[in-house]
């Protein structure tokens, strides 16, 4: 009978013992996971800087359709340009 309460008692000892280490882990994978969360807060925080800072690129396409138009009356200018500078 001693054998059987011995082995009772050691599975009971495994037991505990199993709790306890998955315990530790759970309680390591809780500060790891605490610590991604603070660097996905600092990635948001950037990204919405960057966002901010790209908010001035919703002018580029007017920006462009002005260059756009200045490019174009370019070789009238220069021709004018030229023309006056022949006469002189």
């Amino acid at each position: 009978m001693s054998n059987v309460s011995t082995l009772v008692t050691l599975s009971v000892v495994e037991i505990v013992a199993l709790v306890a280490v998955l315990a530790f882990f759970l309680l390591v994978l809780t500060r790891m996971l605490k610590h991604v969360a603070s660097n996905l807060h600092q990635v948001t925080a950037g990204v919405g800087a960057i966002e901010g800072h790209l908010a001035i690129l919703g002018a580029v396409p007017a920006v462009n359709d002005n260059l756009d138009a200045i490019a174009g009356a370019l070789p009238v200018v220069a021709r004018t340009a030229n023309a006056k500078a022949n006469r002189r």
